[in-house]
């Protein structure tokens, strides 16, 4: 199961937050405290094609091209919010399979929290 937001989502509660443009281990990876920089990262390395569930399908790193060195430390940029994130701004959840979602929605039943829970089989579980 995936619980998903958007940067946008925490950012407008105030919540304190950083991210990279790179793992966040790497020493090169350079951090970052306002969203103007999103566009340090490199984003054609998430949606090229071929796609799988919206994203590239590829992970990995190789040298051959060139530009797809650092594919993978690349695409293990992250988004941390400082305390965790506050259930309002939690907008959907992404499980595997159609049994999964119905238990996902069972057991939001009668909870005032109500994000939308869709089967999304082509990401990474």
């Amino acid at each position: 199961m995936h619980i998903a937001t958007t940067v946008e989502q925490v950012a407008a509660g105030g919540q304190p937050f950083v991210f990279t443009n790179f793992h966040a281990v790497k020493a090169y990876a350079d951090f970052y405290v306002d969203l103007a920089d999103l566009n340090n990262i490199n984003w054609t390395l998430f949606f090229e094609s071929p796609r799988l569930g919206g994203y590239c399908k590829y992970w990995n790193s190789t040298l051959n091209p060139p530009r797809y060195a650092q594919r993978m430390e690349t695409r293990m940029a992250e988004f941390l919010a400082y305390g965790g994130v506050n259930l309002d701004k939690l907008l959907r959840i992404a499980v595997r399979t159609e049994n999964m979602r119905m238990q996902v929605r069972s057991a939001l039943d009668g909870t005032d929290w109500q994000p939308e829970v869709e089967v999304a089989p082509d990401w990474y579980f």
